[in-house]
């Protein structure tokens, strides 16, 4: 049997809402990216309870109803055929005036591509029967800005009626560490290889159980998943994005790749693709704000000039998909997966370096809200001066108490040497960090130190911290 993991927040919202039902009908909206979970949260949710799953898949009305009709007829065996959306609805808030009972339908943005009226469908009956029946209706939704439009939208009918829009989000590290060691990972740094590309997402994770590819090497994992030609995650970028995009998908998939392979300034970007600055910012300004997938980011200290901001993206698989894959497609059609492994092998540790950073970052603020920090963290980010000239990985501010930290990230303890050391200390002294009180410095690694390292670092008065520990 496989096991559910953490969400108990969002379990817990749901949970309070099915008590409260007891007043008047509740509408919650879950959103997340493709394979986040949120199916299986709604599942985990509705155990022992009254409840009914539609799923909303691209067939007419009419084929949905006959369908739906028959899971109702399960329980309720004297209903009849529905000739319409609304009727089925009546049938369903009409069962809740007599019990408490959930709703859930999946991938309800699909309504657009079946009957767009279905949205004043639902807007109508439930405003109807809002406070005649005890239903707490769930929808769920993968494409993001569609799902935003349909319950954000002023315009829309369904604006106003979410009680709770429910962001999904990747689970944390040491959740996945918990999972990966039930599946036979014993290591630490596999557990930090197989997040680095999989990032929090539920089923990738699924998938290494259901593969049976549990404390297997990463080359067998990677292969198996991604690389092979029928590979079940060799297409997950396209399928994930596709639909987003529309039209422009080529586009919008040139400037993710070229984010992914470390071209983060927009002047870069607009070089490589020879497209205007202004044309290239657009595209970055919907990634950035009606997709949600890339995040852009100014250096930590300074002011907003458009010129210092660099994009990064925000999903760890999307990088290694872009990266790799999409990159490398032509190797992959043509059966080249072990070649393709050796470019992978050979560039893993920078593109993990990159990843390393931000997941230092994360773990850092969770020491932070644990109390087991410097001080309370008002800000934290990266840095970088005007000139390129300096930069820090990890920056955390308390502007209370005019204090700073200055964190260096290197994956492989053995690289910590004094070129390394020393270089940190001039980095450190740079004059945006002299109106700070208190500053303290860290060399944020993944494995133990040498006694000689040690009493370098001692010496500096920078302390070392070892993130197998957090993990």
């Amino acid at each position: 049997m496989i096991k559910f993991y953490n969400r108990k927040k969002e379990l817990e919202i749901l949970e309070k809402h099915f008590s409260q039902i007891k007043h008047g009908s509740i509408l919650d909206v879950i959103v997340g990216r493709r394979r986040i979970g949120k199916t299986e949260l709604v599942k985990e949710f509705i155990k022992n309870k009254r409840a009914f799953y539609f799923f909303v898949s691209r067939k007419s009305i009419t084929g949905l109803l006959e369908e739906w009709s028959e899971i109702l007829r399960i329980e309720f065996p004297e209903i009849g055929e529905f000739n319409s959306l609304e009727k089925f609805l009546i049938s369903l808030f009409e069962i809740g005036k007599k019990q408490k009972l959930i709703l859930v339908f999946d991938e309800f943005q699909n309504f657009k591509y079946i009957d767009p009226t279905a949205f004043s469908v639902f807007q109508k009956i439930f405003d109807e029967y809002k406070n005649k029946s005890e239903v707490l209706l769930i929808v769920i939704g993968s494409l993001i800005t569609l799902m935003e439009k349909i319950f954000i939208d002023s315009k829309e009918p369904l604006f106003g009626r979410a009680t709770r829009i429910i962001y999904l989000e990747p689970l944390n590290l040491p959740t996945i560490s918990k999972w990966l060691n039930n599946l036979g990972f014993k290591t630490k740094k596999e557990v930090l290889d197989l997040y680095s590309i999989f990032n929090g997402i539920p089923k990738y994770y699924r998938l290494i159980e259901e593969e049976d590819l549990g404390g297997q090497s990463l080359e067998k994992i990677v292969k198996e998943l991604i690389l092979s030609q029928k590979a079940i995650l060799q297409k997950e970028g396209e399928i994930l994005l596709q639909q987003e995009f529309g039209k422009e998908y080529q586009r919008y998939f040139t400037i993710l790749s070229l984010i992914s392979q470390g071209k983060t300034k927009l002047s870069e970007i607009a070089n490589s693709i020879k497209l205007p600055t202004n044309t290239v910012n657009a595209y970055l300004d919907k990634l950035e704000k009606k997709f949600r997938l890339i995040e852009k980011r100014l250096p930590i200290l300074e002011k907003p000039p458009a010129r210092l901001s660099r994009y990064y993206l925000k999903d760890t698989f999307l990088i290694f998909w872009f990266r790799f894959v999409y990159r490398y497609l032509s190797w992959i059609e043509k059966g080249a997966e072990n070649l393709l492994w050796q470019r992978i092998k050979r560039d893993f540790l920078t593109y993990q370096g990159q990843i390393f950073e931000e997941i230092s970052r994360n773990l850092l603020f969770q020491k932070f809200l644990k109390g087991d920090f410097y001080f309370p963290i008002t800000k934290i980010g990266r840095f970088w001066d005007k000139k390129g000239e300096v930069e820090i990985d990890i920056v955390a501010l308390s502007e209370d108490k005019k204090a700073i930290f200055l964190g260096e990230c290197k994956l492989n303890p053995k690289q910590i040497n004094k070129t390394f050391i020393s270089n940190f200390l001039n980095k450190s002294s740079h004059c945006s960090f002299r109106k700070f009180k208190k500053k303290y410095l860290a060399i944020i690694s993944f494995g133990k130190l040498n006694s000689y390292q040690k009493s370098f670092l001692k010496k500096a008065k920078i302390d070392f911290i070892n993130l197998e520990n957090l993990i």
